[in-house]
């Protein structure tokens, strides 16, 4: 994010202006009830973000857990409102995101999270959580699990209870080297863990010819007979269903499919009857069997043109018949649909429910009690249906759990401020209490794809001009900027002379129709609002064997703005560094590449003084300097900053006060520095997501901090005298 840009457009303004208002986004539930907090993290929205699992008591199903952004929610009305249970910053497995969820069906007290690094167990409903590891194999951290929703450590992606001893819990394991993924086994409820693997992976033809990659992507429990299990597994030539018929004890790979990275489904009043699909299914789809997974049949028809994923599928608790399937992929043309589709003839036929989206549903469950009603979990939050699929609103009210890609003040909202989530560009005029939606991307030229937002800035002078610049995808030369003059009513875009999309836009803060963009292989500026744009840096051309030459990051002198820096990579496609230009960026003098490892993480001026400036690798800690780049001094572990290892996103100094300044990283939070750097210390009470994107200061009424996370929002900090 161009910090110095951001804080630039917290310049107080005179005229204030009511927001006038956009479509709302309703259908994701984006109202949030909270502002920032006194001198601590307070989330403040969005609400929605990406649902993995969702998990329904069956005693009690107005009890649901969500989990989302590697966080557990929970809701005891219904999804009427959620609340945060478990994150890996606030709860007892602090560093350890939540992977999946499972609820014991006897009890919706205890529940069991599998994490990036080991099991946690609450029997409390999730005030309270505790490790329950005996048993798992030793934390890695050291290194990276290459599993779905993992980055290190010991990863339990799926936790499978038994219905009618719950104490009896099955866990899939996966941490390096892949070998060692494995079904574990408690029989007291967490407490030990045992090896329930015997004859995975292994092919019944040639038992000895096994070696490498071994994956078990889908465990599911026989409801009626719970030594009886099935376990989709992937381990090359090996790869299929096997079945377990003595609680896990031994396995014996069972009939068709045999590719791996299926999903299993199992009829919970016809336990011979199960369903299999993969992430990418055709030409099979979805594959049904009636004999206890020996023989497999197709159960696709209905399903639209061009289709290429089945992401999940449910089963009807009460009438088994009633599947819901999640289906997507508009990888071919025509796609016709995305979304939800259900079959009431046990997969012989489908049809579309009213729930479409861009890309499928993540997870599909049904309410044990009342089958009409249905849960979606997807990309932007929970969808719910009471009408079994017929309609669908949106229950995502204190489900905060968004990625944000982008931060900046709006200068003509005291408390407002924009955020870009998924190339959507979303508006809060109140400190994050209500959010309206203001930029939908907009279909391509085209027509094969869309202009989602990176970056924005707003016309301080013009209340009501807002540019977004187009991001990804856009090496074609069909990006550029879009700017709107009536409050995001309507858009129109201004192709920039370059292929690439926009990774930063930023506007002059004396000369507001002066803009400055860059993209993946050069800097622009416009004099005229975006008109017309001129080449300050890089290339125009579209030469794909040239290495990639890109701009990553821009800053202003707030009090001279005919000086910039930029850090950007050069074309040999290897080396980067600081740039700087003392004339609007027609001549450019390299100030060198002053982190150790050369990759670079964040980059801050003092808005105070043009010369001040700071710097930040993946792995270097904060560098400054004092003389416009000449000379920097390295602030590291020894000034209370982390270890060589983890880097900082985003660095922002107090407009206010050039001693304070901020850096967010991916992975320990927020950092601050009262003495001008010399010395750090983390700023983090309250900050339920650790990982970090960017950072925004607005000093206009008191000083609030805000803090977009990957997985948990936007978090708010204000400080009291």
């Amino acid at each position: 994010m161009p910090t110095t840009t951001a804080q630039l457009r917290a310049t107080p303004v005179k005229r204030f202006l009511r927001l006038k208002l956009p479509i709302l986004w309703a259908i994701l539930g984006l109202n949030s009830a909270v502002r920032a907090g006194a001198d601590v993290w307070t989330s403040v929205g969005p609400n929605g973000g990406s649902v993995q699992t969702i998990a329904v008591d069956p005693q009690n199903p107005d009890t649901v857990y969500a989990l989302a952004g590697g966080a557990i929610f929970k809701t005891m009305d219904g999804a009427a409102s959620w609340r945060l249970v478990y994150s890996a910053a606030t709860s007892g497995g602090t560093g350890n995101p939540a992977v999946t969820v499972a609820v014991n069906p006897q009890d919706s007290n205890t529940v069991y999270a599998g994490t990036a690094n080991g099991i946690f167990k609450s029997i409390d409903g999730g005030a309270s959580w505790s490790a329950v590891n005996t048993g798992l194999p030793k934390p890695q951290l050291s290194v990276t699990v290459y599993a779905p929703g993992c980055t290190i450590g010991v990863c339990v992606r799926i936790l499978v209870i038994d219905p009618w001893n719950p104490e009896t819990v099955y866990a899939v394991v996966s941490s390096l080297p892949y070998t060692s993924s494995s079904v574990l086994k408690s029989i007291d409820g967490g407490a030990n863990w045992g090896d329930a693997s015997s004859g995975l992976f292994v092919s019944s033809d040639n038992p000895q010819d096994f070696s490498g990659y071994a994956y078990v992507s889908s465990l599911v429990i026989d409801p009626q007979d719970p030594n009886t299990l099935y376990a989709a597994a992937s381990a090359g030539s090996h790869s299929g269903v096997f079945k377990s018929t003595d609680g896990g004890a031994n396995w014996i790979r069972d009939g068709s499919p045999r590719d791996g990275g299926v999903a299993l489904a199992i009829d919970p009043t016809h336990p011979n009857t199960l369903y299999a699909w993969g992430t990418y299914s055709p030409p099979d789809g979805i594959l049904k069997s009636t004999d206890g997974g020996a023989s497999w049949s197709a159960a696709n028809s209905g399903f639209p043109p061009g289709y290429d994923e089945i992401v999940s599928l449910t089963i009807d608790p009460q009438n088994p018949d009633t599947l819901y399937a999640s289906v997507g992929g508009c990888h071919t043309t025509p796609c016709t649909y995305s979304g939800v589709f259900k079959s009431t003839d046990g997969g012989t036929s489908w049809t579309g429910t009213g729930l479409a989206y861009s890309t499928p549903p993540t997870f599909l469950t049904i309410d044990p009690i009342n089958n009409a009603t249905v849960y979606a979990g997807t990309y932007n939050g929970i969808a719910k249906s009471l009408d079994g699929g017929a309609s669908w609103n949106a229950a995502n009210s204190g489900l905060t759990a968004s990625r944000i890609d982008f931060l900046a003040i709006d200068p003509v909202n005291v408390g407002g401020f924009f955020t870009i989530i998924q190339g959507k560009v979303l508006r809060t005029a109140d400190g994050g209490a209500h959010w309206t939606e203001i930029y939908t991307p907009l279909p391509s030229d085209d027509g094969r794809s869309t202009y989602p937002a990176a970056t924005l800035v707003a016309d301080p002078s013009a209340p009501g001009t807002l540019y977004v610049g187009i991001g990804g995808g856009n090496e074609e030369g069909g990006g550029g900027i879009l700017k709107s003059t009536d409050d995001g009513t309507n858009w129109k875009r201004m192709p920039l002379p370059g292929p690439g999309g926009v990774r930063t836009l930023d506007i002059d803060p004396r000369t507001p129709s002066t803009l400055i963009a860059s993209t993946n292989r050069a800097l622009y500026k416009s004099t005229d609002a975006g008109a017309s744009w001129d080449l300050l840096f890089g290339t125009n051309e579209r030469n794909y064997e040239m290495p990639s030459q890109c701009v990553v990051s821009v800053v202003i002198d707030a009090r001279n703005p005919s000086t910039l820096y930029i850090w950007a990579c050069l074309a040999d496609g290897r080396s980067q560094g600081l740039f700087k230009s003392i004339d609007g960026g027609q001549t450019w003098s390299s100030l060198g590449n002053p982190l150790i490892s050369g990759l670079f993480g964040a980059l801050a001026i003092d808005p105070q003084n043009g010369g001040t400036l700071y710097v930040s690798g993946f792995y270097d800690g904060v560098l400054k300097t004092t003389d416009g780049g000449q000379n920097w001094r390295e602030f590291t572990f020894t000034s209370g900053l982390p270890p060589t290892g983890i880097g900082f996103r985003s660095i922002v100094v107090d407009p206010q006060n050039s001693n304070t300044v901020y850096a967010a990283s991916y992975g320990l939070g927020v950092f601050r520095s009262t003495n001008g750097g010399a010395n750090w210390k983390p700023l983090n009470t309250g900050l339920a997501d650790l990982n970090l994107q960017n950072l925004l200061i607005d000093s206009r009424i008191s000083e609030t901090l805000y803090a977009g996370s990957y997985e948990g929002g936007v978090f708010g900090l204000t400080f009291t005298p």
